[in-house]
């Protein structure tokens, strides 16, 4: 069913959009309603997995065991569970990861890479904080515990997505009439097409500078100082620290990679060819 109502979907996205029945836009809207319920069924299971004890298995695993402590931590305090938290808007950000994010991880790791191939002394800081958790030798999988521990790790990864969004824009439907300007209210339901790009460079210091320790050191936290500038990598939240769990989710092969001193393969004009 997974399968089949993605082809339907995917046909939907260059389809007329004429929503009748017996139309392809038709089906492929209904084929996303049911994609949305099958994926929030996924996320109560996982939740249940994870407030049993289970081991993460999947990236969303790793997401959803950090989500889980927090909901039990603001259940203890009489708090009500944090924002977006619910088993449909979870559903709804893995439909998002689903469709919309191979491309977005795919600019975020060329952009990871050439920033840590012209920073070696973060490369060597990376890897020096990776080898006290985790070996790529010891055969056992990252846990979430491991990557809380990777204060720097994430430092960098925060960085990368500061610097170089891999969405530079980020649409969305205004709900309410809002006012952008003294002469000009974006009327509601008009399409915006804020640029994440921008935003990221503004309130920071240096902000055309790659560095990490603005969101590591104690003295700077510019994550907190700037904390009204809209940051990239937010969803439905405005004037808040990066907290995505992708980006804290290191993956395993990007982690075997940094940790491993390998040897750059020299350039075709650095070997004078």
């Amino acid at each position: 069913m997974l399968r089949k109502d993605y082809n339907i979907f995917i046909d939907g996205i260059v389809a007329v959009p004429v929503d009748l029945p017996g139309f392809v836009f038709r089906r492929a809207r209904l084929a996303g309603e049911r994609l949305r319920r099958l994926l929030a069924e996924c996320a109560r299971e996982s939740k249940a997995r994870m407030r049993a004890g289970g081991k993460p298995e999947c990236l969303a695993d790793y997401g959803i065991h950090e989500m889980v402590r927090h909901i039990d931590e603001a259940a203890n305090a009489g708090l009500p569970p944090p924002a977006n938290t619910s088993d449909e808007n979870v559903g709804s950000y893995l439909f998002d990861f689903l469709f919309a994010a191979q491309d977005n991880v795919t600019s975020l790791l060329c952009s990871a890479v050439s920033a840590l191939e012209t920073h070696p002394n973060v490369v060597a800081r990376v890897r020096a904080e990776v080898v006290t958790v985790w070996s790529p030798e010891s055969g056992e999988l990252i846990t979430a515990e491991m990557i809380q521990e990777m204060k720097y790790t994430q430092a960098v990864a925060r960085e990368v997505v500061r610097h170089r969004p891999p969405g530079p824009l980020a649409p969305h439907i205004a709900l309410q009439p809002f006012q952008l300007t003294e002469w000009y209210t974006v009327p509601k339901g008009a399409m915006v097409f804020p640029s994440v790009y921008e935003s990221s460079f503004q309130g920071f210091h240096s902000p055309e500078t790659f560095d990490p320790d603005r969101f590591f050191s104690d003295s700077r936290r510019e994550d907190v100082t700037y904390i009204q500038a809209q940051l990239p990598g937010l969803r439905r939240r405005r004037r808040a620290p990066v907290r995505r769990p992708e980006v804290r989710t290191v993956p395993p092969h990007a982690l075997h990679c940094l940790v491993r001193d390998r040897r750059r393969v020299p350039a075709r004009q650095d070997r004078g060819v």
